[in-house]
């Protein structure tokens, strides 16, 4: 197997919370896409830092930490939780377009003041902090997490099988689609436990398509959702699905 491979990124997010001061440790509310029994390494490690973070800081600062690993439900509470004024201290996202709204509410804390009072911290991230700013609303709203990759996987025998090479662009790929389904083989199977698979296989649709820049415009809102450009990307899946190319595994 082989695999083409595109960097994303995740971040952190601190919510501008109002509770009151009381006495007894400090308690910080977390959430995640990091659940108990998730089963990898990743999850592990994360949750393993936040207990020897409790046990260090005992008496003192308490994370109580809410891992939610399907990433549609995870979203919805994230949403939920801001609509019902009891946002998490900390959590997860992405950035871009989907961070606006909480900023323009005034929901989440200006990181800038903090990151500038303590440059040895700042400059031990990556240097990726434009993917949450924003023209209009000045400040730094989120600290770089971890970047990684999706990858669009393909099988060497069956390709070497039908005489296919990787494809080079849109047509290469629609080709290969049709050749495959010809020979009853079912291009994509994004699986369906989890819709972001899907959804990753649109990122990659639209940066292939808009290309890169196309991202920083979705982020800045200078590139909508509903324009003309991408309509065109979903009108791609649905051709996909109407022809067969994208089925389902359980």
């Amino acid at each position: 197997m082989k695999a083409i491979l595109f960097l994303f990124l995740s971040i952190f997010f601190i919510s501008c919370g109002n509770d009151k001061k009381s006495e007894g440790p400090i308690e910080i509310n977390l959430t995640t896409r990091y659940a108990l029994g998730q089963g990898n390494i990743y999850s592990k490690y994360f949750i393993e830092k936040v207990e020897k973070f409790n046990e260090l800081n005992k008496g003192k600062i308490i994370v109580n930490h809410e891992g939610i690993s399907v990433e549609s439900q995870y979203l919805e509470k994230i949403r939920t939780s801001f609509t019902s004024g009891k946002p998490p201290h900390v959590f997860q996202e992405y950035g871009g377009s989907r961070l606006v709204d909480y900023v323009e509410a005034n929901a989440l804390l200006d990181i800038k003041p903090y990151l500038d009072a303590d440059p040895e911290w700042r400059d031990s991230f990556l240097n990726l902090f434009n993917k949450w700013e924003y023209k209009e609303y000045p400040g730094i709203w989120g600290i770089p997490f971890k970047m990684y990759a999706l990858g669009l996987f393909y099988n060497e025998e069956i390709f070497e099988k039908y005489n296919l090479e990787p494809p080079k662009n849109w047509d290469d790929l629609e080709k290969i689609c049709a050749t495959l389904m010809a020979n009853g083989i079912t291009p994509f199977l994004p699986g369906e436990k989890d819709i972001s698979r899907a959804g990753h296989l649109h990122n990659l649709i639209v940066i292939k398509s808009l290309g890169v820049g196309a991202v920083e415009k979705l982020a800045n809102r200078t590139l909508t959702y509903d324009s003309p450009e991408m309509i065109e990307t979903y009108r791609k899946i649905k051709d996909f699905i109407d022809k067969g190319w994208i089925g389902y595994t359980n």
